[in-house]
């Protein structure tokens, strides 16, 4: 008889079989680990910060600055110094864009975690994939031990019969044989399964040390390769399109703030308190407030800006390149 079969091993029904590790843990560890993952959840902080800009954009902005002059020339005043503490606060009320601005950051947002998403899927199905190899591997490693049992019966008696004169002795050195190259067949599906767990490393970055504690239930393998393709029509895939649909909405992105880069018309909240910070001969006395300070509204309307008007054209450019791509891959 041939060599000891590894699968002489597998008595174990890796159908009934449980594991220490499984797929949620292992998947788990792969995101933690993965620096594309990481990378992906900063752009979307970033993202989100941007967008917590522009949705305060009424925020006031305040500026404190001194200045201090020594006045000279016609007509001599009484008093040729003058030292200032000036405080400016405005707010923007309204802004022609504002909206767009704002949905241009949600879009953004929206773009980032989608992508989160799909390369979240990406892994898991990375996971999922190697472990169904290995599982499948298991099952035909447990259901070739159970057949290598029988074959080696039939040999047995084939071999008592050759040995009685019952049958010619090349039919058992054939039997002998086709044992042999059916062991030589497991241990390559065997040596596989090896395989498979250091291309998930590779892959996923996840490294398994005791490889018969990892895996899942092989009723998952089942549901995973016998999912029909046929249930899926084109506008659902296109749907549940992750990858797609952060371009799309990367390419509202563009084409909101291409649309946003040239507003029109704005009103803001201006004040500017003046308060002297030293006594002058004119009875001015440190902290009062100078007869320049004021409060009021300022009304922007813009007519003209080429460098504006060209970078928005560029942008509405880059937008429709962007569109155009994503419905050639739609069709």
């Amino acid at each position: 008889i041939a060599g000891v079969c590894a699968c002489g091993l597998a008595n174990a029904n890796p159908m009934e079989k449980r594991y220490p590790v499984e797929l949620e843990q292992i998947v788990e560890k792969v995101l933690e680990k993965s620096f594309e993952i990481q990378a992906l959840k900063e752009r979307i902080n970033a993202a989100e910060l941007s967008l917590n800009v522009e949705k305060g954009y009424y925020m006031p902005k305040a500026t404190i600055a001194n200045e201090s002059k020594r006045l000279y020339g016609k007509p001599v005043l009484p008093s040729d110094t003058t030292s200032d503490a000036i405080l400016n606060i405005s707010s923007k009320l309204y802004g022609s864009e504002t909206g767009k601005k704002i949905n241009a950051a949600e879009m953004g947002v929206l773009s980032n975690v989608l992508l989160l998403q799909q390369k979240e899927l990406e892994l898991y199905y990375k996971v999922l994939s190697y472990l169904s190899k290995i599982e499948r591997t298991r099952y035909y490693e447990y259901e070739a031990s159970l057949l290598r049992r029988e074959v080696v019966q039939y040999l047995e008696r084939a071999r008592n019969a050759a040995r009685v004169g019952a049958s010619p002795s090349s039919d058992l050195r054939e039997s002998e044989l086709n044992l042999a190259r059916f062991d030589d067949a497991v241990l390559a599906a065997i040596s596989a399964k090896e395989r498979y767990f250091d291309e998930l490393k590779q892959e996923t970055g996840y490294e398994v040390t005791e490889r018969d504690e990892v895996g899942i239930p092989y009723q998952v393998v089942r549901d995973f390769i016998e999912t029909r393709s046929y249930d899926f029509n084109d506008a659902q895939i296109l749907a549940n399109n992750l990858e797609i649909r952060s371009k799309t909405a990367a390419a509202e992105q563009t084409r909101l703030s291409a649309e946003s880069q040239n507003e029109k018309l704005s009103l803001s909240f201006i004040s500017e308190a003046q308060m002297s910070a030293v006594e002058d001969k004119i009875g001015v006395q440190p902290g009062d407030f100078r007869n320049k300070s004021y409060v009021g509204f300022r009304v922007d309307y813009q007519l003209y800006d080429f460098q504006k008007s060209t970078s928005q054209m560029a942008a509405l450019a880059a937008y429709k390149d962007e569109k155009n791509t994503l419905l050639d891959r739609e069709r």
